[in-house]
C-alpha cells in the first residue's frame, strides 16, 4: 500500500486521486513504508475508502420522546432536506472504482480482469471487474471474526495464488531485462495454423517492445495490438502485428 493520504499514480493519464491501492511486490522488497512511487503498472487492486453512511438508530431519549408524542422515531441518515434519498457512499465508491480500474487495463497489457476494494466504516467489499460485468462480495464486516477471515483469505490468495487468479493472461509475459542494461519486452505466443488455416496445438512466440494499441475501457470489447518480430534480435524491426482481443461472452 502507499503512505498516508490520497495520491495520483506516477503514470496516471488523468488527475484523479486514489485513496489507497494494493501493489504487487517481490518477497525481497521492504514493504514497511509502503510504495514510494505508486504506478498503475504495479497495482493489484484500487482501494476506495469512504465514511460510514449506514442508517443510525436514534438515542433512547429520542425514541421515548417520539413515543410520547405518538410519532414514529427513526433516523434521517441518507436523506436530503427534501426527503430525497442520497446516493450511498458505497455506491459512490463503486463508481469511482470503475473509473480508476480502466487505467490498470491501460498500463498492464496482460490483464484480463481486475480487482477493486471499497471500505465504508467497518464494512469492506471486494470487486471483480471483467469484460462483461462487475461482481461484488457482500459486506465483509471487519468488526467480526468471520468478516476478517474472509478478507484476509482473499489477501492470502492474491499473494500466494497463480497469476491467473490475480487477473493476468498467463500466456503473455513481460520480461524485465533492465538488470542487463536492456529494455524490457513482451513475449506473445500466437497459435500456429496448418496448411488449411486451422489452429494447431502449437504456438509461435513473437517479441514486442510495447503495444501500440492499448485497452482503454473497463467493459466491452478489449483490443490490444503490438508490433512484433519472430526473433528477439529483430525486435527493433517488427514485421508482424499481433492482436489480443476478447469480447462479451456469448451466453
Amino acid at each position: 500500500m502507499t503512505g498516508p493520504g490520497d495520491f495520483t499514480p506516477k503514470d496516471s493519464l488523468e488527475n484523479f486521486k486514489l485513496d489507497q491501492a494494493l501493489f504487487i511486490r517481490k518477497w525481497s522488497d521492504e514493504i514497511g513504508d509502503g510504495v514510494d512511487k505508486p504506478r498503475y503498472a504495479d497495482m493489484l487492486a484500487v482501494v476506495e475508502i469512504k465514511v460510514d453512511d449506514s442508517p443510525k438508530t436514534n438515542s433512547r431519549a429520542d425514541s421515548k420522546a417520539g413515543s410520547k408524542s405518538g410519532s414514529k422515531s427513526g433516523s434521517m441518515t441518507g436523506l436530503s432536506a427534501s426527503g430525497v434519498r442520497l446516493k450511498s457512499n458505497i455506491g459512490v465508491a463503486h463508481g469511482q472504482l470503475i473509473r480508476y480500474i480502466r487505467q490498470i487495463y491501460e498500463h498492464q497489457h496482460n490483464h484480463l480482469f481486475a480487482w477493486g476494494v471499497s471500505s465504508c466504516g467497518s464494512l469492506v467489499r471486494v470487486y471483480l471487474f471483467g469484460p462483461d460485468c462487475a461482481l461484488s462480495t457482500g459486506d465483509l464486516d471487519m468488526k467480526t471474526p468471520a468478516g476478517r477471515k474472509q478478507f484476509i483469505g482473499w489477501l492470502v490468495n492474491m499473494s500466494l495464488g497463480e497469476d491467473v487468479r490475480r487477473g493476468f493472461i498467463p500466456s503473455m509475459r513481460y520480461v524485465d531485462d533492465t538488470a542487463a542494461d536492456k529494455d524490457g519486452y513482451w513475449e506473445l505466443p500466437v497459435p500456429t495454423l496448418d496448411s488449411n488455416g486451422a489452429r494447431t496445438d502449437t504456438s509461435t512466440v513473437y517479441y514486442s517492445k510495447q503495444p501500440s494499441v492499448v485497452a482503454g475501457s473497463v467493459f466491452g470489447r478489449h483490443t490490444r495490438g503490438s508490433p512484433a518480430s519472430a526473433t528477439l534480435d529483430n525486435i527493433d524491426k517488427p514485421d508482424v502485428f499481433v492482436k489480443v482481443a476478447w469480447q462479451y461472452a456469448d451466453l
